[in-house]
């Protein structure tokens, strides 16, 4: 059996602030609101951060492994490496050139203006 650490440090003073859009369940032509979730991590184990972490990987693990279900042997202890998923990193610059991109699409000037003023309303929320 691989040998296990416990982790039962508490975290302190660490906060994650990460930007979310939400739409009400089921109205996919619903207009979308953005916000800005800030998790606060105080009082919790660094052992439920990871497992939080790792619990999509076995969810897919599980998943990829199901026809392979003949030859996985009960009891085993299977290792695999954690990665995180890759983050888009955009810079100003491929912003800006997303926007002129997204309103080359737009046929008349009333589309491009009004998709102006849609991004400065959601902008200014």
């Amino acid at each position: 059996m691989p040998e296990t650490t416990v982790i039962t440090e508490t975290v302190k003073g660490v906060k994650i602030t990460k930007t979310a859009s939400i739409k009400p369940h089921g109205e996919t032509d619903a207009p979308t609101k953005k916000v800005t979730l800030v998790i606060d991590f105080d009082g919790t184990t660094l052992a439920s951060v990871f497992e939080s972490a790792v619990r999509s990987d076995v969810i897919k693990w599980q998943g990829n492994n199901r026809d392979n279900f003949d030859n996985i042997v009960d009891g085993s202890t299977i290792q695999r490496k954690f990665s995180a998923p890759p983050v888009a990193v955009v810079t100003e610059e491929d912003g800006k050139q997303a926007f002129r991109n997204k309103l080359a699409s737009f046929d008349t000037d009333e589309e491009r203006q009004a998709y102006i003023d849609e991004t400065l309303k959601n902008v200014q929320k």
